[in-house]
């Protein structure tokens, strides 16, 4: 499942340098993070809609509320390529939700190295 995706897509891009210059031709953008660096975010939403077939939230959004933080980890950088590791952790819960993520800051591909769910023995609650 790749919900976390977009939205690390987004945050990855506001923190490499360049993400969102226009691309030119001939030109090489390197990152603008490095190891060690990362991201990390809460958040909250509301929804509400005047279409009666709209009233039920949608389900991302009850994910969303669900979730407690997203945190992106920078683990390495190879030239263009930056990977990291992207944890989603939850409020009722649940394992926390664990991503190996590769992008290139030129072209933007990104790529799901590995997916894993981690247990957490303990939670400061």
């Amino acid at each position: 499942m790749r919900r976390g995706i977009p939205l690390i897509f987004a945050i990855v891009g506001l923190a490499t340098a360049n993400s969102f210059l226009p691309l030119v031709s001939g030109a090489t953008y390197m990152p603008g993070v490095g190891v060690g660096n990362f991201m990390k975010f809460g958040g909250s939403e509301s929804y509400s809609s005047d279409d009666p077939t709209l009233q039920a939230k949608p389900q991302f959004l009850k994910d969303i509320d669900n979730t407690a933080f997203l945190r992106a980890d920078v683990e390495s950088i190879s030239g263009t390529t930056v990977t990291y590791k992207e944890t989603e952790s939850f409020n009722n819960g649940t394992a926390d939700k664990v991503m190996i993520l590769v992008e290139d800051v030129n072209t933007g591909e990104e790529t799901q190295l590995a997916a894993v769910f981690i247990m957490s023995l303990s939670r400061a609650g």
